[in-house]
């Protein structure tokens, strides 16, 4: 099954800035930044489009439902509603947010990222706690609507059945955030949180993933690089 991990585009946020949980908008102008994003998305087969169920999961906060709701107006109606989770939220960084991370004590920073994995900023999340509600939300949605595996060895599924069984399955778009979306891929690729920043997802970013139910065949297909990083 195709997955797609799409990463909102730059925020309204200057740079230095900390945010995460913090419902911050995305800066204008954006459409063009949309419109150059969805051609890794869509089929270029319009028969392909229309043949499979496409769905759309998103996280509420402004900066990624509002590219979700973009997308799906102007670009490729989803087959069902949208779907909006807490658990895709970007981490919560606590008395941090909207802080500058100059103005932070570099003892304090420096502790946090020693153990970023488990250690949390002061009223805010470990990126296990985020790891936790990611992969839930991913067990919960996504893994079930995997078609069931061939029960064949590697390299006996000829070409006729392994486009049969992916046409049955749906094409998956989740839109959310650089926290949430290593989380994701650590837990289907199977890295250790702690090298989840060798993954470089910036702003505008689009991963394609192709998984199936009993994660024999994962496969990280495309990585594109988006626009400037300029925060978290």
């Amino acid at each position: 099954m195709k997955v797609f991990l799409i990463r909102h585009t730059p925020t309204v946020a200057e740079k230095g800035i900390i945010y995460g949980s913090t419902d911050l908008d995305i800066a204008e102008p954006y459409e063009p930044l949309f419109n150059d994003i969805a051609r890794f998305l869509w089929p270029k087969n319009l028969a392909d489009r229309q043949q499979q169920q496409h769905l759309f999961y998103s996280s509420p906060l402004i900066r990624c439902s509002k590219m979700a709701e973009y997308m799906a107006e102007h670009e490729l109606t989803p087959s069902e509603p949208i779907v909006y989770d807490d658990r895709l939220r970007e981490i919560d960084f606590g008395t941090w947010e909207m802080k500058r991370w100059a103005d932070i004590p570099r003892d304090e920073i420096d502790a946090w990222m020693g153990d970023f994995v488990n250690a949390a900023t002061p009223e805010g999340e470990s990126f296990a706690q985020v790891m936790k509600r990611s992969v839930a939300f991913w067990d919960e949605f996504i893994m079930p609507l995997c078609a069931e595996p061939l029960d064949v060895l590697p390299g006996e599924v000829s070409t006729a059945s392994v486009k049969t069984v992916a046409s049955e399955e749906p094409v998956v778009y989740i839109f959310g955030h650089g926290g949430v979306l290593r989380a994701i891929l650590c837990h289907v690729l199977g890295i250790e949180m702690e090298h989840s920043f060798k993954l470089i997802l910036r702003h505008g970013s689009v991963t394609q993933l192709e998984i199936n139910r009993d994660n024999r065949r994962t496969r990280l297909i495309h990585l594109s690089r988006g626009g400037v990083e300029h925060s978290y």
